[in-house]
Formats: structure tokens, sequence, C-alpha cells
């Protein structure tokens, strides 16, 4: 029979007891622990989900940047029908319906017949809005039915609205109005709204041969494009009329498998349109180019993604179990009481978990919402494929329970240690970076011996080696820094004496804290090791691009001109005058060569030049017929013999006044490139096919359009730098190395975090010493004195340490990231001076923050409180 004074044994065991039951709120009265373990949580649900995030837009990113430089219709589902006139309406009515029944919106619709009136070809093209983009010279109100004629043709053909001009077939076409000519002169530059872009090929003429245009189905021929109605296109057309549907998807909200789900939906009604009404009816339109571009823009950078995903990943559970030794520290006193009642490390390690899981699950909620936000803020795309937000955070769950569990580690270690203290071991000493430094000088070889860069189906890949070698490499090199240093710290410690009270104390409380410190300079290291890196792969990526494309064109715009017969007439200041000759000249051995005539006194006000390029400019000159003339030699193999260049049947003598590795208006790599005055390539063969070019700047270009109108110059075409560095095919590696940069300032916030971490737990540790300090008389400056000469010896090392092996790990390899190498100049190493600038200023005020929060801190320790407790 039991006492009356015995009490019965509790049931559960010891995780029934009161301290582990209130453990899910318990850190609710601790709000700095609660914070600390909500934003570790947060970085880790932002590194776990991006990675997942930013990986399914790339695809929509690619597709979006295709559409953005074709034309609206060419990344449209769309069906294309060959469909006798008196059809028309019927087939577009069932057409539209069959669109509808797959589950595609409801398309807009094109219709373009062709018919002869007088001796002319014309167009008949019906598009809802089509008036809205043109220019419309006749009152809109009352113009009924017919067809709008392009004011060039109806004044060629005397036709007045309201008339009736009669085709070659008998039809009758009533002219309800004229508009302006979108494009009335092949010899004048086209100007036509993005709205007619599809029918380009129809609208724009060109100075084809009629060889060419007898080959183009008259539907696809240039002619007068009249804007009609469906009857009057039904009616009018001599043949059958093309009709395209278009579904109207949105690339701002429609993925890329959104596109590839439309484009098998627009196959099937293709089929059914055919098969209902007889016709052959084709859908296949360009987006299936596009798609498989995106497709492969997707793959392309999904394995260099993955390391820097997983590098993201491991930093962040690092920030994990800072935070849980932050819990530690501030559980010690608890911890202790277990412990000597004899709690083991499973239940502390449980009793660990139970107290951060409320904040933890706060973090990750808050960190996946803020990874959503931040991927479509800054990623490539705002669109995510579908599944993809579940997936990702199902990843920051997964992710979570493994942080979960590194702070239930350290929770059970947290009393073992204070029970038994733990004794150093051997695999202490061996110095295991060496593998991963030896891993890191492997990866090095294979990018250096191999490319860094390959092309395939267009789109530009990095291998992802580019991205594991300086993570592994930086890692590995750091880490053996902070050996050293913990090396060295115990010899600092001896001569802290000779280095004044302020160097005393910093020095000490360096030597005091070994493993701080190195956890410290590594952490500010690797994520300005990876900014740099990130950053100097970037700018170099980009320097080397715009410079060759720089050296491609010459300048900012370079246009092609017509009706210049004058070898170097005046340009007013407005741009300068370039002949080009790029096929036909010849140095002594048949040897192919590229020609370029300037005008020495105004090339260098536009053209990209740097000041060797102008020397050499300043050099040219006219001379008298027959003499030598002054020339540049570009891109030419020592040895070359450039003594003379033959235009057909023209021979310049040559007096080569300077030499050039790149020279702006280099278009071939593969061969030399003579530059002479204009002067000198007055009595060229007339017969030679030369290119006049115009070039100038942003600045000049409204003035220079205006003088080649006066003179009666007509503009070919137009080219500038964006539209080679906007192509597509670059696009993925701004992306990738954006994320990369993305991942440095993630690990520069864990760094921040841990700093934060480190200190406070410092503070809590040392603030007797400070106590008594302070009354053994040291002032409140000197403190901070000390403070700040620790974390500038400690934070700025690590920044001077993290930006040189970020530098260092790209010089290593950036020969083998040459984008284009056919094309000079080849890559150069390029500082990102603003990065480190930023970095600088960045580390600065961390320092300065963190002592005088530091400080700030010691200062509100109550003395009497802190001597009782320790």
């Amino acid at each position: 029979m039991m006492s009356t004074h015995e009490r019965p044994q509790a049931r559960g065991g010891v995780l029934s007891t009161s301290p582990w039951t209130r453990a899910p709120l318990l850190l609710l009265r601790r709000p700095s622990v609660f914070l600390a373990i909500v934003g570790a949580a947060v970085v880790l649900a932002i590194a776990a989900a991006s990675g997942v995030l930013f990986l399914s837009t790339l695809g929509t990113a690619s597709l979006q940047a295709q559409a953005a430089a074709d034309c609206p219709e060419s990344s449209l589902p769309s069906a294309t029908a060959s469909i006798p006139g008196s059809q028309l309406a019927g087939v577009r009515a069932g057409g539209t319906a069959r669109f509808r029944s797959q589950g595609l919106p409801t398309p807009y619709t094109a219709e373009v017949g062709s018919s002869r009136i007088q001796d002319s070809s014309v167009h008949l093209l019906n598009r809802k809005g089509a008036l809205e983009h043109v220019r419309t010279l006749t009152p809109v109100a009352g113009a009924g039915a017919g067809a709008w004629f392009p004011d060039v043709f109806a004044n060629k053909i005397g036709a007045r609205p309201g008339e009736l001009v009669p085709t070659v077939s008998g039809a009758k076409i009533r002219v309800a109005g004229i508009y302006q000519d979108l494009a009335p002169s092949p010899f004048k530059l086209a100007n036509l709204p993005r709205f007619f872009c599809t029918w380009k090929a129809q609208i724009v003429p060109t100075a084809a041969s009629d060889q060419a245009i007898a080959a183009t189905p008259i539907n696809y021929r240039q002619a007068p494009m009249l804007l009609a109605d469906e009857a009057t296109v039904a009616s009018a057309s001599d043949g059958p009329v093309l009709l395209s549907w278009y579904a109207p998807l949105s690339t701002t909200v429609t993925p890329l498998s959104g596109y590839d789900k439309a484009q098998a939906e627009a196959q099937q009604a293709a089929g059914l349109i055919g098969a209902q009404y007889g016709a052959v009816v084709d859908a296949g339109s360009k987006l299936p180019i596009k798609t498989e571009i995106a497709h492969h823009a997707r793959n392309g950078v999904s394995g260099s993604v993955l390391p820097i995903d997983i590098a993201g990943i491991v930093v962040a559970l690092m920030l994990i179990g800072g935070a849980g030794v932050f819990w530690a520290t501030h559980r010690s006193r608890e911890v202790r009481l277990l412990v000597a009642h004899g709690v083991g490390p499973v239940a502390l390690g449980f009793k660990a978990v139970l107290e951060t899981l409320l904040p933890a699950l706060i973090g990750t909620t808050g960190g996946y919402f803020a990874a959503l936000g931040l991927v479509r803020a800054v990623g490539p795309a705002a669109v995510f494929e579908p599944g993809t937000p579940l997936l990702g955070f199902l990843v920051a769950v997964g992710v979570l329970v493994g942080g979960l569990a590194l702070i239930g580690v350290i929770g059970g270690l947290s009393g073992r240690e204070r029970a038994i203290g733990s004794a150093r071991s051997w695999p202490r000493f061996v110095p295991w970076e060496l593998g991963l430094l030896a891993v890191a000088a492997w990866m090095g070889i294979l990018i250096r011996s191999g490319s860094g860069v390959t092309v395939d189906h267009t789109i530009v890949r990095v291998s992802p080696l580019a991205f594991v070698f300086p993570i592994l490499g930086s890692t590995a090199v750091l880490l053996l820094a902070g050996r050293l240093i913990a090396w060295l710290l115990p010899k600092i410690g001896r001569i802290a004496h000779r280095r004044g009270v302020a160097g005393y104390f910093a020095l000490r409380r360096l030597a005091g804290s070994r493993a701080v410190v190195v956890g410290l300079i590594v952490g500010t290291a690797l994520p300005c090791c990876l900014l740099t890196y990130g950053s100097t792969v970037t700018n170099g990526v980009s320097h080397e691009v715009d410079a060759k494309y720089r050296t491609n064109l010459g300048a900012e715009h370079v246009l092609s001109v017509y009706g210049v017969h004058d070898s170097n007439p005046a340009t007013g200041g407005r741009g300068t005058l370039v002949a080009v000759f790029q096929a036909e000249p010849r140095l002594p051995g048949n040897h192919e060569a590229y020609v370029l005539g300037i005008d020495p006194k105004t090339f260098a006000d536009f053209a990209f030049l740097d000041s060797g390029q102008r020397a050499a400019v300043a050099k040219l000159h006219g001379v008298p017929a027959g003499a030598d003339v002054p020339a540049i030699l570009v891109n030419a193999p020592a040895g070359t013999d450039a003594s003379n260049v033959s235009i057909r049947r023209t021979t310049i003598p040559l007096d080569v006044v300077a030499r050039s590795a790149v020279f702006p208006g280099l278009r071939n790599g593969s061969r030399p490139m003579i530059v002479v005055p204009t002067s000198a390539l007055v009595s060229v063969d007339p017969d030679a096919d030369r290119l006049n070019q115009w070039w100038t700047s942003d600045k000049e270009l409204g003035s220079a359009y205006a003088l080649m109108q006066q003179e009666g110059f007509s503009v070919l075409t137009e080219l500038t730098s964006d539209v080679v560095i906007g192509t597509t095919g670059l696009l993925p590696v701004t992306w990738i190395f954006g994320y990369l940069r993305a991942l440095a300032v993630l690990i520069g916030v864990v760094a921040i975090a841990g700093l934060i971490f480190a200190l406070a737990a410092r503070t809590r540790r040392r603030t007797v010493s400070y106590v008594l300090s302070r009354r053994m008389g040291m002032s409140k400056l000197t403190h901070v004195r000390s403070l700040v000469l620790e974390l500038v010896l400690v934070v700025g090392f690590g920044w001077l340490a993290g930006s040189g092996v970020g530098a260092a790990a790209f010089g290593v390899i950036y020969r083998a990231l040459d984008v284009y190498p056919a094309l000079p100049p080849p890559m150069s190493f390029v500082l990102p001076a603003a990065t480190l600038a930023l970095t600088a200023l960045v580390t600065a005020a961390v320092v300065l923050a963190a002592s005088l929060a530091t400080h700030a801190l010691a200062e509100r320790a109550k003395p009497a409180e802190i001597l009782r407790l320790e």
C-alpha cells in the first residue's frame, strides 16, 4: 500500500514534464532568441525555395525576350489556311469556334488577299484595328465599306474616296479613304508600326531582282497594301485568301509550359478546321522554334543553378547552426540545471527543437513568401511554372527539417559540453581543406584546358564548373587562412601589452576567441569573395561583349546610306562618313582583306576609339595622287605584306604608319583590315562594291537624319550594339551570374547575422571583464576604440581576403570564358571597382555599428547582478 507522503511518478517519462511541455512557447519570453531563429529560418527558406523558383522562370524569360524582339504574331499559337473568298466568313467563324473548343482564348484573325489593279499587284488586309495604326489623310467617319488605299498608289492610279476602282478580274473595290503609305520607297528606312510587323514582306519594298520577286509567291510579295473589310477581301481577291487565327496569350502571365500546351491545342484546332472544310491548314508558326530555344536556355543553365543553390542552402544552414548556438548561450543556465538532474543529450536536443519550432515555422513561411516576391521582382521573369510554388514550399520545409535537426544536435551537445567538456582529437589538426583545394585546382585546369563557354542551339552556356570552382576553391583557401590565423592568434596575444590599452584589449580578445575570430573572418570573406567573383565575371563578360560589338559596329549608330556621290561630303558635325569595301580588296599574294575609308578630321568624334587608336588615326593624312597612302594595318599576322591593296582594277600603294589588333568597324576576325583616308579612295574602280555608312552618336542621331534628308541621302538600315548585346543567346549568361551575385548578398546577410550572434554571445560572457575593467579605470572611448580595432582586424581582413580570392579565382579562368573567341578583342580582366567600393563601405558600416552596439549592451549591464550571477 502506497504511503500518503509518496507522489505517483509522472507517466510519459521526462519529456512529459514542464520543461518540455512548456517548451513550444518559452521563447516568446526571450524575443532576441525568438527573432534570431525567425531570421535564420527566413534566410534558409529563401535559399531553399529561390533556386526552384528561379529555375522555373528561365524558359519563360527566354520566350519573353524572343517575343519582344520579334513580331507579335510570331509568338502566338496560330493556324493559317488558304480559303476561297466565298467561304471566308464561314471558315473564320468556324475556326474561331474550334480554337475555343480546344481551350484556347478567342483568337483574333487576319485575312490577306491579292488582286491586280491596272498594271499593279495589290494586297488586301483585313484586321481589326488596322486604321488605328496608320495616318489617315481623309475623314474616317462615314467612310463605309470598301478599302483604304495608300496615298502613293492612290495618286498613281488617280483614286478618290467614294470611287469604285475595278480590278483586272472585274471586281469593284470601293475607295473608303486614303492613308499615308507606310513604306513608300525601297531607298528609305521604313518606319513600320509593330502592328503590321507580321506583314512586313508584303508592305515594305525592297530593291530585289526581278528573278527574286518572281520566285516569291504573290501573296508574300511586296505590293500596295489596301486596308479592307472582310466582304471586300472576299469579293475582290483573285485567288485564295490567307486566313490566320492567333490565340492572344500574354507572355507576362503565361509560363513556357502554357505556350507548349497552347501550341499543341492550336495544332489540334488546325487539324479539325482542315477536316471540317477540306482545306490545308498550317499550324507551323515561329512559336515552336521559340519554345525550343527557351527550353534549351532553361536546360543550359539548370546545371549551373544547382551548385549555387546547394551552396546557398549550406551557408543558410550555417546560420541556423549559429542561431542554435545563440539559443544554447541564452538557455545555458537551464541546460546546466537539467544536466545536473540527469537529463541526457537526446532529451536536451528535443527540447531545443520544441523551443525553436514555432519561430522556425514562422520564419520559413515568411521566407517562402519573401522568395516568391524576390524572384518575381528581380528574377528574369515574374511567371512560375504550374506546381513550382508548391515544390518550392516543400523544398523549404524539407530543408527546415534538416535545420531543426541541426539545432537538436547543437542542443544535445550543449549539455554534454557543459557536463564533461570535449577533448581535442587528432582530426582537428588534419588540413582537410587541402582536399577541397585540390579538387578546385583540378576544376580550374579542366576549365582552362577546355572552354568555360560553349554555344548550343544559339544559347551561350557557361560550364557549371565555372560556378563550383570559385565556391570550392575560395572556401578551401579561406579555411586554410583561418587555420593559419588560429595558429597565429596566441602569438598575437603575447604582443598585446605593447599596443596601448585599446590595442591590448582588442588583441587579447582576439587571442582568447580563436573559433569566433576564424568564423567571423571566413564568414565575412566568403560573401565578399563570391560577390567579387560574380561581379568580376559579369562585368568581364559584359565588357567583353560590349567591346566586341563596339569594335564590330564602330559607333553608337551605324547607318547604311544610299545616294552618296561625293567621296567625302560635309557632315556638319553630326556624324562621320565611312566607306567600306568588304569582298573585293586583296593584299599582295591575293590575300583577302577589308578596307575602311575614314575622314580623319571627324572620325575620332564619333567612333569608339582608345588613346592608341586615336594616335594612329592622327597619322592619316592626304597625299598626292600616286604617292603611298598612309594606312593602319589591323588584325594582321606578323609578316603580312601590306605594301599595297587592290580593289578590282585599282591598286593603292600603302605606307603602314600604325598597327592595331582591333579597330572600330572590324567585322571579320579572319581577315586583315586596312584603314585609309577616304580621299585615297576617290579613284577606286566605280564598279567596286562600295558601302557608305554614316556613323553618329545618340546625341546627334536626330540631327543626322535631318541633314541626310536635306542632302538627299536615303537610310537603308540602322544598327546599334544593343541589337546584338540584347540577343537571347547571351541573356542566360547574365541571369546565372546575377543569381550568383544574389547568393553572395545572401551569404553577406548570413555573415552579418553571424557577427551579431557572435558578438551577442560573447558580450554575455565578457560583461564581467568589462565591468571590472571599467572599475579599474578604462574609459568608454577606449572600450569603443578597442572594439573598432578588433572588428577592423577581423572583418576588415575578411573583406580584403575575400575580395582578393574572388578576383584571383576569376584571374585563373577568365580567358576560358570568352563568349565569342573568333571575334576580337579577347576576354580581358576587369576589376569591379563599384562592387569593391560598395562592399568596403558596407564592411566599414558593419564594423562601426557592431562596435557601438556591443559597447551599448555592455554599458546596460548591472554590475551587481552580473557579479552575483556569475
